[in-house]
């Protein structure tokens, strides 16, 4: 039995990467993978007011899905991923072990007192990382007494992952979303969404202290997981026109870019080693900062657009298991290679939320 088509919609910041699934006989499929580049810039990471040039977005996924395998997702129900450049993640300790109904109210508060946030008007979720309370919560003021309590006694409190992005940028992305055709139903960060994907595939993975890297072509996003959690998120800039050699170097210089960039254009080894000292950096600085000193990298896992042999180099330069998922489970009736996969790889976990059963009931956004 047919159901409804899910899309995923994974904004980055030269493409858009769409990938829209169905329910067939009760497993989800991929009908569809469309990639879009936009032509010019639309995304403005460094602005707070204007992130998103709202009419240049629109008016290219409009064009993105007026044609071939983009409109044949539309009437989709849509899943979108908020860039990492615009997403904030963070872990917050000693707080009251309340019930998360009760906890979403003091997070309400600290976010508008305590939390500092880079959007004028953030909308934010979160995630325990400890057992909530029993149903029956205490009063504010006993919540406070119990968590001061705990903090003279060197008691761990509640902690959380707080996800927090624009209000703005959300809307914007839902607009231009509804006005390409598509119905919008959710929002959220990429690394959840890898994370949704690598359980699918590999329910075993992501389950110690993990790393996934998604790479792109002027940035990658690092994701860092403990124990089924999403934990740390970054987006690292880096652009592989920076390590253009040749007569490649000399195209680009003329301001002509390539539409892809061959293992030849440009030096991987170089490449390797800046995406390795970027890896060790943010794994430090993870460790130090969430007093995890102790924890040791037990899987790196590559997806996205990378040289085929960037994986073999940063096994060495980092000393990490590096894999790449199996995308066997993803193969019914209709055959997608390993590469365009693992491109596509965030908007296929995006897609999986409208699937899985226990996503289904998401109202729109």
């Amino acid at each position: 039995m047919l159901h409804r088509s899910s899309a995923g919609m994974d904004f980055r910041e030269t493409e858009l990467i769409s990938t829209a699934m169905q329910l067939v006989r009760g497993q989800p499929e991929i009908r569809n993978i469309c990639f879009h580049r936009f032509p010019g810039e639309w995304l403005y990471p460094d602005r707070i007011e204007q992130q998103v040039d709202h009419a240049e977005l629109e008016a290219q996924l409009k064009r993105a899905l007026s044609s071939g395998e983009g409109r044949r997702m539309r009437g989709s129900r849509a899943h979108l991923g908020i860039p990492t450049q615009l997403t904030v993640l963070r872990r917050i300790s000693g707080l009251p072990d309340v019930p998360r109904a009760r906890m979403k109210e003091i997070l309400e508060f600290e976010v508008a007192e305590n939390i500092p946030l880079p959007f004028d008007e953030p909308i934010y979720d979160f995630i325990p990382l400890t057992p909530s309370a029993s149903p029956e919560a205490p009063s504010l003021l006993q919540e406070a007494a119990e968590a001061a309590a705990a903090a003279e006694a060197d008691q761990p409190g509640s902690e959380i992952i707080l996800f927090a992005t624009s209000r703005r940028l959300s809307e914007q992305l839902a607009r231009a979303v509804r006005s390409a055709g598509l119905k919008p139903i959710s929002a959220e960060v990429k690394g959840l969404a890898l994370r949704r994907l690598m359980h699918h595939l590999s329910p075993d993975w992501l389950r110690e202290f993990e790393i996934v890297l998604d790479m792109g072509e002027r940035s990658f996003d690092l994701h860092i997981y403990r124990e089924g959690m999403l934990v740390f998120s970054r987006n690292i800039a880096m652009d592989r026109w920076d390590y253009l050699t040749g007569d490649a170097a000399r195209l680009a210089a003329g301001s002509l870019r390539l539409a892809a960039l061959a293992a030849t254009d440009y030096d991987i080894g170089r490449y390797a080693e800046e995406t390795a000292r970027e890896i060790d950096s943010a794994v430090n600085f993870f460790r130090y900062s969430m007093n995890e000193r102790e924890k040791q990298v037990s899987r790196l896992v590559i997806v996205g657009k990378y040289d085929d042999t960037l994986p073999q180099r940063l096994a060495a330069l980092t000393g990490y298991p590096v894999e790449m998922p199996d995308f066997t489970r993803m193969r019914k009736r209709r055959y997608h290679p390993d590469v365009l996969l693992s491109q596509a790889a965030v908007s296929i976990g995006l897609a999986l939320r409208g699937c899985l059963r226990e996503n289904r009931s998401i109202k729109p956004i």
